[in-house]
């Protein structure tokens, strides 16, 4: 069976066995036996990096400073405070130049 053939290199290209090692772990089929095996070192590669992707992401959030739940409530006030200073300056443009368009025309 190709899956299993495949899966017994680990870090060396598998030319005979009809797959290539594209990264340690993940390989690309050449040529296989049968299409199911084909389909299955693909589902199985896509979960390899899949869960992969998973560990990487996780090592990242440990390295992640996180705000206290201070500076939370205060940034969120601010945001607030600021979109609503914004939200009432474009409003008064809006309108001042409504009116000085309907006055023209």
């Amino acid at each position: 069976m190709l899956l299993a053939r495949c899966a017994l290199v680990k870090n060396k290209a598998f030319p005979i066995g009809g797959c290539e090692l594209l990264t340690p772990g993940i390989f690309r089929v050449l040529y296989s036996n049968t299409a199911r095996e084909g389909v299955l070192i693909l589902i199985l590669n896509y979960m390899k990096r899949l869960l992969q992707y998973l560990k990487d992401t996780q090592a990242e959030l440990k390295h992640v400073s996180w705000p206290t739940q201070k500076q939370t409530a205060i940034f969120t006030v601010l945001v607030i405070i600021v979109s609503l200073i914004v939200a009432a300056y474009l409003g008064a443009l809006d309108f001042l130049l409504t009116s000085g368009l309907d006055t023209v025309i």
